[in-house]
């Protein structure tokens, strides 16, 4: 298969650790690179105009790392398609910018296709958001900022189709403040509630909590917390496989 690639902003060298094979694909390609880890052979294009119509891939020079290390070593990116079971556990999130003035980054982590792509009643789902990185001198690690949802792996229900699993990162000098609670305004859509009856909102929520996640709005946390337009945004996909069932399970609220 043979996939252009336009838009190039910044190149991203992964090792395959089990035969020392090198790749070089563009992290913030707004196409997709066939030459990926562990991919089942599916590519769509990446599209994020329906969670930040302003962004633009060009808006700094700035990428980030998606680094599973569980069941086996892949480097996520370009909206790869993947199975779930290898993004099970929580990646390494590491951010690269040339962006040295602000002093800390924020990621967000959604599903805009819960519960499937043709019906995103629940979109946008949040899987995993972690703020107040700080920004040591344009690098940023993920686990040095406050996890305010801790992470959820991708569980696209059965029968749904490809999901995509958006990575969403701000910079700014303020430090975040999220608290509220989860009926709060500003956050998210105000005109719709979640599976739970609620918004979703930024409070501490567990990796075996479902409930306060569905409906979160990118957009709509970056106006409130006055984050600007995004300087990064990448994405994998997954489609439903065997390991689904024990994510969902593993929720302790919706039992």
């Amino acid at each position: 298969m043979t996939v252009p690639t336009t838009g190039v902003v910044t190149t991203t060298t992964a090792v395959n650790k089990s035969s020392n094979n090198i790749i070089n694909f563009n992290v913030n390609d707004t196409c997709v690179v066939a030459a990926h880890l562990h991919t089942t052979g599916k590519y769509l294009p990446a599209n994020y105009t329906d969670i930040f119509p302003a962004y633009r891939n060009d808006s700094f020079m700035t990428n980030f790392t998606i680094e599973y290390n569980k069941p086996a070593y892949l480097l996520a990116s370009n909206n790869m398609v993947l199975e779930p079971r290898k993004v099970k556990h929580r990646p390494k999130f590491l951010v690269h910018s040339q962006n040295k003035h602000n002093k800390y980054f924020s990621m967000c982590m959604v599903d805009p296709d819960a519960p499937s792509r043709t019906q995103p009643t629940n979109a946008q789902w949040m899987h995993w958001c972690v703020i107040n990185i700080p920004n040591v001198n344009g690098e940023g690690d993920a686990a040095k900022g406050d996890e305010v949802m801790a992470y959820v792996p991708a569980a696209p229900p059965k029968d749904t189709g490809l999901h995509r699993y958006i990575f969403v990162v701000f910079a700014h000098d303020h430090r975040l403040q999220v608290d509220e609670s989860s009926s709060s305004s500003g956050t998210v859509n105000q005109s719709s509630t979640g599976h739970d009856g609620k918004h979703c909102s930024l409070v501490r929520i567990k990796s075996n909590q479902a409930k306060g996640r569905a409906r979160f709005n990118v957009q709509q946390f970056s106006e409130k917390y006055r984050l600007g337009v995004p300087i990064a945004m990448d994405s994998f996909q997954c489609e439903w496989d065997e390991s689904v069932p024990s994510v969902h399970e593993s929720f302790v609220d919706t039992k």
